[in-house]
């Protein structure tokens, strides 16, 4: 082989195996190793070590300044990029569209389809060290529902049985049939069947908001120094948390 085909081979192989290593350290998920013989090649993965880096700052490119971190009232990708990822709804969807435990461990549906039962774990908490309770969630649904709120998500509500009533003017905040009488159970009766009612939970117009900190700093509390949220949970046996790679 002449000595300009051997300088173009050595180029192509540095490229390829670059290639190959960004692939794999993309990835993270484990060390891969090819090997090259009279036979041919052979390629082994090693399992991941399991090893944390030292810094857990995880840096996301947003391009532009989010509008909002409100749940209540954010309607654009970037704020949703950003608030789906320091709060939490009560399901997440995974790639198949199908919902899997979030702030709600399991869920029930009556036999009519019109009351929603989900349960809380009982054990997350804010980032100022309050435990998340259904009153976070009835506190949220009903200020995006108020008429002073001015929400644009607001009619994501409307299934639930006085929702667009209230929000409408027509009717009370009250009316809302929204059940948080036990801090680990939310109950939620519709206006009629919702077979994607469930789904929707991953949006976040129903995210929970920490009402205490709403009141005490209105329009500002989602500033630097004074917004709390709710930190996502760890995946549980039985769920799929997707990943990508």
């Amino acid at each position: 082989m002449s000595s300009w085909k051997r300088s173009w081979l050595v180029v192509v192989l540095a490229v390829a195996l670059v290639g190959t290593l960004g692939i794999v350290a993309g990835c993270g998920g484990g060390e891969t190793t090819t090997t090259a013989g009279g036979g041919g090649s052979t390629e082994t993965t090693a399992p991941a070590t399991g090893d944390l880096a030292e810094d857990q700052t995880l840096v996301i490119n947003i391009n532009t300044e989010p509008p909002s971190l409100d749940p209540n009232l954010a309607s654009d990708t970037t704020s949703v990029k950003v608030i789906n990822n320091i709060f939490e709804g009560l399901v997440h969807i995974d790639y198949q569209g199908n919902p899997f435990p979030g702030a709600a461990e399991k869920w029930e549906v009556s036999d009519d389809g019109l009351t929603y039962t989900f349960y809380l774990r009982g054990t997350d908490k804010w980032t100022n060290g309050d435990p998340v309770t259904s009153q976070d969630f009835k506190d949220s649904w009903l200020r995006i529902l108020d008429p002073a709120t001015a929400a644009d998500y607001a009619y994501q509500l409307y299934f639930i049985k006085g929702a667009e009533e209230f929000n409408s003017g027509k009717g009370k905040a009250e009316d809302v049939a929204i059940d948080a009488t036990d801090p680990n159970k939310l109950v939620v009766t519709l206006k009629a069947p919702t077979p994607w009612f469930v789904p929707m939970m991953s949006h976040q117009a129903f995210f929970p908001i920490p009402k205490k900190v709403v009141d005490q700093f209105g329009d500002k509390w989602t500033e630097p120094g004074n917004i709390v949220t709710k930190a996502l949970t760890p995946s549980r046996p039985g769920t799929t948390t997707p990943t990508s790679c």
